[in-house]
């Protein structure tokens, strides 16, 4: 014979285990690891340096003066070059490699006028929103 206390707890537990078991997912987690080659991480790194060699050739003295003379804020064009692709930083980062050693004031003219044409591309394609004066065709 059951004692009465038992009676009245053993179904409502039993259907409280019921409705825990039903309610956890027991089921086991697994991890999916892989390889990654060699051309993954070092074209990471790649594009790591030809960004911060953007990043150091705009915060060149001469070069932030040639913004302000355009009428350009640096640290909206710095904000820019973060959102580029990396094929978009790998063709900034080859066209400052190219610029000649001494650097003269028309090449850092001729490199902030590329930065601002590929910043106004973007900006017309919709991929970003710098310059107020212009519509994107999306």
């Amino acid at each position: 014979m059951k004692p009465r206390i038992l009676q009245y707890v053993a179904k409502p537990m039993c259907l409280l285990l019921a409705f825990c078991f039903l309610t956890v997912d027991v089921g086991i987690r697994t991890a999916q690891a892989g390889m990654i080659s060699t051309d993954t991480v070092l074209t990471a790194q790649t594009n790591d340096a030809a960004r911060e060699q953007v990043m150091d050739f705009l915060a060149r003295e001469e070069v932030k003066q040639a913004m302000a003379n355009q009428g350009v804020a640096v640290d909206e064009v710095a904000a820019r070059v973060a959102t580029l692709s990396d094929a978009e930083i790998a063709l900034l980062a080859n066209e400052i490699e190219h610029l000649p050693a001494g650097a003269s004031f028309g090449a850092v003219i001729g490199a902030v006028v590329f930065v601002f044409i590929v910043l106004l591309i973007t900006d017309v394609l919709g991929f970003t929103k710098v310059f107020p004066f212009t519509k994107p065709i999306r």
